[in-house]
Formats: C-alpha cells, sequence, structure tokens
C-alpha cells in the first residue's frame, strides 16, 4: 500500500496537483473528442481534409458576395455616422441584404449533433424554398451544450412571414442525432447600433482607418483571391466612387464591404467565421457619435500618429479603445502576411496530399472487390450498380461519390488521428463544463442565484448583443431591453472569451488542509462501543409458564 510522506514539502504537492489537474483535462479531452468526432462541426474544424474543402467553398462564396457588393455599391448610401443611423432621420444608411431582420428567421437550441443537410431539407420540405441557412458556432455555446442557432434567410420579407407559422414545431429526424427535435421559429430581431467613443469621428482618426481598413482589406483579398488583383476587390469598389466622396464614407464603404465579404467586424476587430457566426454574436452595427469639443482640443494639443507613422513612439494615439483595436488589427494584418499565408498553403496542401494518399490505400481492398475489367476494350464495370467506365479511375470515384457507405467510416479512421492531434494542439480548443474544489468558476454556466452576471466571465464586454438568442433570453428576465448596455466609451474592443486562470497562492498548501471530508486511512480514530445488555434484560416479560396438558 502507498503511503504519503506528510513531511513533504509544499512545492511536491503543487506539483503533484498540476500533475493530476493535467491528466484529468486530457481525459475530459480525449471523452468530448470521442463523442463529437463524427459531427459535421467537429470536422469542419479539425480534419484537415475536409477544412481544405470547405476553404475552398468559402473563397468561391465570398468571390460571389464581393461581385454582389461591388454591383450593389452605386446604388447604396453608407453611413456609420450616429445621426445618420438614427431613428429619426431620413437618410438612406448601409443595410446588409443579409442581416434584414424581417427576411430572416431564427431557431434556437439546434443540437450540434444536427447535420446541415438533415435541417436544410426539413425546413424547405415545410416552408418552401430559401435564399440562404446558415448555422452559428457551437464553440461559443459550450455553456448551453454546445447547442446552435439556426438563420434561414428568404428572399422577401413576405416569403419569410408565410413560412414562419409552416415551420413551427416541425420535427428533424437524423441517424447521427439521438433523438428528434422540434423546429421553435421565431422572427430574427435586429439590434441597436453600438457607439464607438466619440474621438473615433475625429478628421486624423478618420484617415488612419480609412489606411488601415484599406490595408487590412487588400491582405484578406490576397488570402482569398491570390495576388493578382481580383475583379471585384477593395481597390475595385473604391476605384467607382466618386473622386470627391468624402473619407468617412469612402471608409463607411470599406468597413461595410469587410463585413460582407471577409466577415471582419472593423471597429471590435474580431474575425468570424461566417454570416451565421456574425447574426449569432455580432448582429449589431457599430455607429461613430459626433467628436466634443474635448475631443477637438485634445487632438490639436499634441501631433498624432498616421496610419505611415503607426510605430513611431514619439507621437500619440486616440485612446486606449482605439489602441487596443489597433492590435486586433494589426495582428490580423501579420498573420495575413504574404509569407505566412504562401507557407501556412504549402503545409496545408502538403498534408491533405498525405491524407488523400493515405485514404487511397485504406479504400484500396474496397475498390479491388467491387471494380472489375469489363473487357479488352480498357472499360471497368462497378459491381455494385453494374455501370461501365472508360477507366478504373473513374470506377473509383463513382465508388466514392454514388457508394459512401462503403468508403465513410474507412476515411474517417485515417483522418480522425490527424483531427485528434489539430484538437489537442488548439488553444481555443472546445471543451464542456467543468468544476474544481479549489476553483468552482470553471465550471462556465451561470450560477442558480443570478442569471445576468455572465457566469465566470462576468458581464459581457459590450453587452449582450447577440442575435435572435436574445429576444428569448429578454423574455426570461435575463437582461437585455430592460437592462441597457454599459457605455462604451474608454472600452476596449471585445476579448476573446477566454476562461481565466486559477489565482495565484502565495505558498502552495497542503491539499488536506483545505479538504474538510480528508481521513488518514493510516491513522484511523475509531471510537470504542460499549455493548450492555442490562437494560435489556430488565424490560423483557416473564416466560409464560407452561400448562399441563
Amino acid at each position: 500500500m502507498m503511503q504519503q510522506n506528510d513531511e513533504s514539502s509544499p512545492e511536491v504537492y503543487q506539483q503533484r496537483y498540476e500533475e493530476y489537474k493535467k491528466k484529468y483535462i486530457q481525459g475530459i479531452m480525449r471523452a468530448f473528442f470521442d463523442a463529437h468526432k463524427a459531427e459535421e462541426w467537429l470536422q469542419e474544424r479539425y480534419s484537415p481534409a475536409i477544412r481544405h474543402r470547405l476553404s475552398l467553398q468559402k473563397n468561391a462564396k465570398k468571390a460571389a458576395d464581393a461581385k454582389d457588393f461591388f454591383e450593389r455599391v452605386p446604388t447604396m448610401r453608407i453611413s456609420f455616422n450616429e445621426a445618420a443611423m438614427s431613428s429619426d432621420s431620413n437618410d438612406v444608411t448601409f443595410t446588409n441584404d443579409m442581416e434584414e431582420g424581417n427576411r430572416i428567421l431564427y431557431i434556437r437550441r439546434i443540437p450540434c449533433s444536427c447535420p446541415y443537410a438533415a435541417l436544410a431539407e426539413a425546413i424547405k420540405n415545410a416552408g418552401g424554398p430559401i435564399q440562404e441557412l446558415h448555422l452559428s458556432d457551437p464553440a461559443k455555446k459550450r455553456d448551453l451544450d454546445f447547442d446552435r442557432s439556426a438563420y434561414i434567410i428568404y428572399a422577401t420579407a413576405a416569403a419569410a412571414l408565410d413560412a414562419m407559422p409552416k415551420l413551427q414545431n416541425v420535427l428533424v429526424e437524423d441517424p447521427e442525432m439521438a433523438a428528434p427535435i422540434r423546429l421553435q421559429v421565431a422572427q430574427h430581431r435586429s439590434r441597436a447600433p453600438i457607439k464607438t467613443p466619440s474621438y473615433m469621428s475625429l478628421p486624423s482618426r478618420i484617415a488612419f482607418d480609412l489606411e488601415q481598413a484599406e490595408h487590412l482589406a487588400t491582405r484578406l483579398d490576397d488570402a482569398v483571391f491570390g495576388s493578382t488583383a481580383p475583379p471585384h476587390g477593395v481597390a475595385a469598389v473604391l476605384g467607382q466612387l466618386a473622386a470627391d466622396l468624402p473619407v468617412a464614407a469612402r471608409l463607411d464603404v470599406v468597413i461595410a464591404y469587410l463585413r460582407r465579404v471577409h466577415h471582419f467586424i472593423y471597429y471590435a476587430g474580431v474575425q468570424c467565421l461566417d454570416m451565421g457566426d456574425i447574426l449569432h454574436a455580432h448582429p449589431a452595427l457599430f455607429c461613430r457619435p459626433t467628436a466634443t469639443d474635448r475631443d477637438v482640443e485634445d487632438d490639436n494639443a499634441a501631433p498624432h500618429k498616421t496610419f505611415a507613422t503607426r510605430d513611431d513612439s514619439a507621437l500619440v494615439g486616440w485612446g486606449g479603445w482605439s489602441a487596443a483595436l489597433d492590435e486586433r488589427i494589426e495582428a490580423l494584418v501579420a498573420a495575413n502576411a504574404p509569407e505566412k499565408l504562401m507557407a501556412r498553403k504549402a503545409a496545408d496542401a502538403s498534408l491533405v496530399e498525405d491524407i488523400e494518399a493515405r485514404e487511397e490505400a485504406a479504400l484500396e481492398p474496397v475498390y479491388s472487390s467491387y471494380a472489375e475489367k469489363a473487357g479488352d476494350d480498357g472499360k471497368h464495370r462497378c459491381l455494385l450498380c453494374t455501370k461501365l467506365f472508360k477507366t478504373v479511375d473513374f470506377v473509383k470515384k463513382h465508388i466514392r461519390n454514388k457508394h459512401p457507405e462503403l468508403v465513410v467510416d474507412k476515411i474517417a479512421k485515417v483522418g480522425e488521428s490527424y483531427m485528434w492531434e489539430a484538437y489537442r494542439e488548439d488553444p481555443d480548443r472546445p471543451l464542456p463544463p467543468y468544476d474544481t474544489v479549489n476553483q468552482p468558476s470553471l465550471g462556465m454556466r451561470r450560477p442558480q442565484h443570478d442569471f445576468r452576471q455572465g457566469g465566470y466571465r462576468g458581464p459581457q464586454p459590450f453587452g449582450d448583443h447577440r442575435g435572435g438568442g436574445g429576444y428569448y433570453r429578454d423574455r426570461g428576465g435575463r437582461g437585455g431591453y430592460s437592462n441597457p448596455p454599459p457605455p462604451y466609451y474608454q472600452r476596449g474592443p471585445p476579448r476573446p472569451q477566454y476562461p481565466p486562470p486559477p489565482l495565484p497562492r502565495d505558498l502552495p498548501v497542503d491539499p488536506r488542509q483545505i479538504s474538510t471530508s480528508y481521513q488518514d486511512l493510516d491513522q484511523l480514530k475509531d471510537k470504542k462501543v460499549e455493548l450492555d445488555f442490562d437494560a435489556a434484560l430488565t424490560s423483557l416479560p416473564p416466560p409464560k409458564k407452561k400448562q399441563k396438558n
């Protein structure tokens, strides 16, 4: 029996605890991965081959969105000034065609195991044709069992209104889901604009933002469309604007382009995954209030940096909010530098080739069993459906596309090891809530006594401005319309939501001094039990006398 030395140093106890915590988290990681590895969202996030194919599809979609934005710019007046975006203004402001609330229906609590195709088919069968269907990122709802939100975009507001009663309580079933679900549909509600600090309307800051936003959009265009100038990129969009257009108006066009094409929220400094991520996590636009007299005085008091001189420490900036925003944008620009982009693409392509080669090797027994030569003319036949093909390569492609039941399991087994490595190395990997004795706040669930505190993270940096889900939470009394968001001045942009590390202790302590349920198994202190039967004997009834027969 292993005995613990009571004279161990506090450092030894701390080391043992760290080792235990590491093994505990690794166990949670493995269990979570095994439970969700067959689901679409985790495969799209960590499978190199699927991620590569999905990236190509997203780039094609962004090219189409860029063309659509390029064609619509001449007919729009885009403005993110507070006065233009106020409700009592008659000015026409920017409205993203993918974010018009009267054309969008919202569905809450979609299980992360629900396949996209099954949900889309059920929606189309019940409510008619749709324009687009977007799902939120499950990783951003880990405190709600990784449920997703769905956003259905229709061609017109009338089509959305007509489809809403048809979709109520529609049953969605799929073998991948543990149980069928019934859809609960509501109208998507747009959010009021979020105000930036007033100094963001200063002419010097507007000029800085225009150059910074254009530089970022150019980098993102290069990452999506290649080094050649895209026909509908940000340069082409700005080229068709009037030469005498104010700097602020040109900035607003670039901000709208970043949001619509690259799903980047400029004044938040956040790169979203897709339009579903925008509708769920950042549905509200940002607006710039008019600069105050104090802002103008401070701006004239000292020389401010420009985008060309942004690294000059002798020049001053505009405030902590803008400094934090610039840091996040600079980090994204650096991550999309040409040399890093080329290295990342080369590494991804090499990895995909390796995976595809291993997939073909794993499928070779299937090909040999269900593909045979049909004659001397070189044609081959699929034994499953007796179709003829010119070469055996076409038969292999046919089996992969038309008979997936034979290849899915083998392909998944090949990619599982790559997925696990990518998941394990991701610092932002999704994990289920877990609690510890000394740090119960790691549970990440909101406390039962107060539903408005935002769990372990505290209040949201910019309030709860998420999509349609906010409507249901507001109805439940969890904040929202009844609790106005805090002022956004003198704040940094929203930070990524990571669980904070435990508070450091001055010195590690003996865990047995903390735990209230500790018992030393080597020195059990059992009380002696004395049994006394005198009282029991005196309370017994007298014996019965024997009766003579």
